[in-house]
């Protein structure tokens, strides 16, 4: 395939949205390092000499079963580290160098299931210390959604992004642990943001990292107008924890004057309390709101209404996301009549 296309001298200018289905991740993981990484060379060489605004890179989870098949002749304790070392080497040598990238996406390689061996072994990956990729000025979107285990090993390379993507408007965080990536989330925050997402893992410490991103947002981005934290239920998260976030972490997006839509996709506010003292504080904290975002919320049931009666009374809500809720008919019908006009998207029966 790289062949072809450098039997053309590659990819036509013409192409401007490109994905690479890196479909070919199982024949990587067959292969020596040293043939793994020229191949890996030979498709950054053809990236990087491209007019390509919207590049996609998708990368075969299903390839990664492999690895957890004891009768597959890969070895995994080998192939993680030598996958890992070919993703940062697209990331630094495969941006189109012509200055016409917008969008960049990073998608797959979840190693979260993968035996712990494997897990363990990327653990222990040291990647190069090579410089940075050099993001481009006119770069609007950036997404890493490679699951917890790459997404960690990768995260030095996003305090980059507030010196050089000085254009960067949408940033999209997948999967992070912010045990280790806090710190370099927070340094790739830049006053250009509109658009912020962050999925984490539930894991100790997680509320006080949060609060200090949110801070960081805060005082960096102020023009941001959209904001999704997503962060799941663990045992160790105590009713505590939950009520500090609602009245030290969410009253300081009032510092956000823009912000209008907010999207807090977090199983930890199943617990009724949690949620209500989470909403009052968002309703006092963006009477502006527009846009609501609580799909999955198991506690959406019988309660919404008392839950969510802040929310429709002090902000400007216009639409409120309740997919995959136990949200029923008649409480949906109860909330429009609350808050006339509003848009309840519900999933398709």
């Amino acid at each position: 395939m790289l062949g072809s296309i450098e039997s053309i001298g590659g990819v036509p200018p013409i192409v401007a949205d490109l994905t690479v289905h890196l479909e070919c991740v199982k024949a990587l993981l067959r292969v020596e390092h040293a043939a793994a990484m020229s191949f890996t060379e030979r498709l950054a060489r053809i990236l990087s000499a491209s007019w390509v605004r919207h590049l996609h890179f998708d990368f075969d989870d299903d390839a990664l079963n492999c690895l957890s098949d004891p009768m597959d002749p890969v070895q995994g304790e080998e192939s993680v580290p030598t996958l890992l070392h070919a993703t940062h080497l697209l990331l630094t040598r495969g941006l189109p160098a012509h200055g016409t990238l917008t969008s960049l996406t990073l998608r797959g390689l979840d190693m979260d299931s993968l035996p712990h061996p494997v897990q363990a072994q990327a653990g222990f990956v040291e990647l190069p210390n090579m410089t940075p990729p050099a993001w481009p000025a006119t770069l609007h979107h950036f997404e890493l959604d490679l699951g917890c285990v790459a997404a960690t090993l990768l995260s030095p390379i996003l305090p980059s992004l507030s010196r050089h993507a000085t254009a960067l408007a949408s940033l999209s965080l997948g999967t992070m642990d912010l045990r280790t990536t806090a710190p370099a989330i927070i340094a790739s925050l830049s006053p250009s943001l509109r658009v912020f997402r962050l999925h984490t893992t539930p894991c100790p410490g997680s509320f006080a990292s949060i609060h200090a991103l949110v801070g960081a947002l805060v005082q960096n981005c102020l023009h941001l107008h959209t904001l999704e934290l997503a962060f799941g239920y663990a045992p160790h998260h105590a009713d505590a924890e939950l009520q500090a976030f609602a009245r030290d972490t969410v009253p300081l997006l009032c510092g956000l004057r823009e912000l209008w839509s907010v999207a807090m996709r977090c199983s930890v506010l199943h617990a009724y309390e949690a949620c209500r003292a989470v909403l009052n504080a968002l309703a006092s904290a963006v009477p502006d709101l527009r846009t609501l975002d609580l799909a999955g919320h198991a506690m959406l049931d019988a309660g919404a209404v008392d839950a969510l009666e802040p929310v429709l009374k002090r902000t400007r809500l216009k639409r409120l996301d309740v997919r995959w809720t136990k949200m029923d008919e008649a409480v949906r019908e109860t909330l429009v009549k609350m808050k006339p006009g509003l848009q309840v998207l519900v999933e398709p029966v």
